[in-house]
Order: C-alpha cells, then sequence, then structure tokens
C-alpha cells in the first residue's frame, strides 16, 4: 500500500506542480481540458494504435526490445505485482493525468505560445517536438525504450493539436498505461510460474 499511495502521490504531484507553475506565469495548462463523450470515445479509438504497437513489439526478437523486457519485467514489474487491478487503474488513471498536463498541457502548450510570441515558424511543431523529447527523457529504462517514449508523445501531441481538448491525449495516456501495467503483470506472474519455459524463449 505504500508503494502504491507513493506512486499516486508522484504521478499526480507532476499535474499539481505544472498547474501552479502555469498559473504563475500567467498560463493554465488545462485550460482546453472539455469533458465530452466525443472525446472520450476518441480517447478509446486513440489508444488501439498505441496497444496494437506494444503487442507487435513484444514478438519482435530485435536485441534492443529484449532488453526492455528484461529491465522492464526484472525491475518494474515487481514494484507493481501486489497491485490489485483497481490500483493499477488509478495509477493508470493519474499518470494520464499528471503527464499530460505536465508534458502536453504545460511545456507544449505554454512552450508553444511563447515561441509563437516570437514569432519562430512552426512555433506549435517546434514545442511538439522539443514537449516529446523531453517526455522520452524521462522514461530512460534503456536508451531505445526513451526513443519510443519520444515517439508515443508525439502521438499523444498530436492528437492533442488535432482534437484541441487535452482530455483525449489524457483519456488514450490512462488507457494505454492501464492496459499496458495489466499486460505486464500478467506476464510476469505467468513468467514467474514457468521461469525454465522463460528461460528457454530468451535463448
Amino acid at each position: 500500500m505504500r508503494t502504491f499511495v507513493l506512486v499516486c502521490l508522484f504521478e499526480e504531484g507532476l499535474g499539481v506542480v505544472a498547474w501552479i507553475v502555469g498559473r504563475l506565469c500567467g498560463y493554465s495548462p488545462v485550460t482546453t481540458i472539455q469533458f465530452t463523450w466525443a472525446s472520450l470515445v476518441w480517447g478509446v479509438l486513440g489508444t488501439l494504435p498505441l496497444i496494437f504497437a506494444l503487442l507487435l513489439l513484444e514478438r519482435c526478437p530485435a536485441t534492443a526490445l529484449v532488453k526492455i523486457r528484461r529491465v522492464v519485467r526484472e525491475v518494474l514489474a515487481p514494484l507493481f505485482h501486489g497491485f490489485s487491478l483497481w490500483q493499477l487503474f488509478v495509477v493508470a488513471l493519474l499518470a494520464g493525468v499528471g503527464e499530460e498536463i505536465l508534458f502536453r498541457g504545460f511545456i507544449q502548450g505554454g512552450l508553444g505560445i511563447f515561441l509563437a510570441f516570437l514569432n519562430v515558424p512552426s512555433a506549435q511543431l517546434v514545442a511538439l517536438l522539443v514537449a516529446s523529447i523531453l517526455f522520452g527523457m524521462v522514461h530512460p529504462i534503456t536508451r531505445t525504450y526513451a526513443i519510443l517514449c519520444m515517439f508515443a508523445g508525439l502521438y499523444l501531441g498530436g492528437l492533442w493539436i488535432w482534437s484541441d481538448n487535452l482530455l483525449v491525449p489524457i483519456a488514450v495516456h490512462a488507457l494505454y498505461d492501464f492496459f499496458a501495467l495489466s499486460y505486464l503483470l500478467r506476464s510476469y506472474r505467468l513468467n514467474s510460474r514457468h521461469p525454465i519455459k522463460e528461460a528457454a524463449a530468451e535463448d
């Protein structure tokens, strides 16, 4: 329970800090959040490409991806292995809210406004790229994983630009994290019961 509380405080803390700093700077990173049924539907549909990519990468034998799976199994899975399904959902929801308010709402949105004020060409695209690179950098499980997260950031930021509703990338992020964590723990528990078979698969 202690780990669960700490993870929740950290994830939601990201959004709170971004909101406070944004307000102090005269910019609210949550202004485009609109609670509509359409945004939730697009959030669900927008999750499908990420889930498809995850399942595809899980079956790819590339060395860099095998390394990611090993690190995730040895480091992240033990961290979450005691979590129930509802705890995974809460963590995923808070991660979606906190990280999207920070990286898309505050960094991408705020930087886009600042660069536009300076008359920087393609200010919105530059802000998208910067926010996505930073998003990848704060997920340094491996270099390849950071690059994959950067592309995920580009996708989420692009969804925000397209929809003009921060709720869409929040929903996509939260639903994907919930699926990924559930999938990770299911695989981890199955492999824990059959360690010999897992070792043979890696060889």
